[in-house]
């Protein structure tokens, strides 16, 4: 990978100006020719820019807070390590059996794989005998091996992350959103003397985020409705009448991850009704 495409692909995963400023101060030192310490100075820069991008994907407080998380010393019981960034960067708070049997996604080999090729900025990091002056002809193949592995970590967090998302989208039990139907919707209630839900049908849920203990979602879809206009008794007298229709809806809803998820339910965030169609 030559350096302007690897700008071009990281700067897709990059957010403010400090992280902009570190990838093009990194890259500023390959072309320092008259410095010996060049691609230690652009190994270690980088690797700075792959940390600071992981913990803004998973913040300590995050991980620390997941049900998953476990220190890897009794010495430093808040200290998170990449693996475990990584881990969150991919799955949030969901829980390791959840991810592994239900969604069958292996986080773990996934980060081993990733942090194999991510430990050679590390090597060139720690100046030794071995490391210091790396020649110019050496200088461009390890660099472009540096650059593949950067974007192999964030594109293998991407792609996992997707995975995850369809496999967890497939496995919502859609049949909580009835829930909400059983409650007054004003949208609707406005329409006619009195409604009735017959069915609802949902189109799409997507899955908005994950974070340390809830999962986020958007749905739509639509619901069948029968309109009643006129009480029971206007109906009896032929003084009333009914008709069907049927609205578009879209809701937001959230999900506390626990009991290993199986008594994951859906609370309301924002839903609503549209029934502009009732109007012509």
């Amino acid at each position: 990978m030559n350096t302007e495409k690897f700008k071009i692909e990281i700067k897709k995963r990059l957010q403010g100006k400090f992280e902009h400023d570190l990838l093009d101060a990194s890259l500023q030192n390959l072309v320092d020719i008259h410095n010996k310490l060049r691609f230690n100075n652009f190994a270690y820069s980088l690797r700075e820019l792959t940390r600071h991008i992981l913990e803004r994907l998973a913040p300590d407080e995050k991980v620390l807070n997941t049900a998953w998380f476990i220190p890897i010393s009794p010495k430093e019981p808040k200290k998170v390590t990449r693996k475990q960034r990584m881990k969150y960067a991919i799955q949030g708070g969901l829980p390791d059996d959840y991810v592994i049997d239900t969604l069958e996604i292996d986080v773990d080999t996934i980060g081993k794989k990733v942090g194999d090729n991510i430990d050679l900025l590390s090597k060139y990091t720690h100046v030794n005998p071995d490391s210091f002056y790396v020649e110019d002809g050496k200088v461009k193949e390890l660099s472009e091996k540096v650059m593949d592995a950067v974007i192999l970590l964030f594109q293998t967090i991407e792609e996992s992350r997707a995975s995850l998302t369809q496999e967890l989208e497939d496995n919502v039990n859609t049949t909580v959103i009835s829930n909400l139907f059983y409650e007054t919707i004003d949208s609707i209630d406005y329409l006619a003397t009195h409604y009735n839900i017959e069915d609802f049908t949902i189109d799409e849920i997507t899955l908005l985020d994950i974070d340390d203990t809830i999962v986020y979602f958007k749905a739509t879809g639509d619901v069948n409705v029968n309109l009643q206009y006129g009480s029971n008794g206007d109906l009896r007298r032929d003084d009333g009448m009914t008709m069907n229709e049927s609205f578009p809806f879209t809701g937001e809803f959230y999900g506390r991850i626990k009991d290993g998820i199986t008594t994951f339910e859906l609370e309301t965030e924002t839903f609503e009704v549209d029934t502009d169609c009732h109007w012509g």
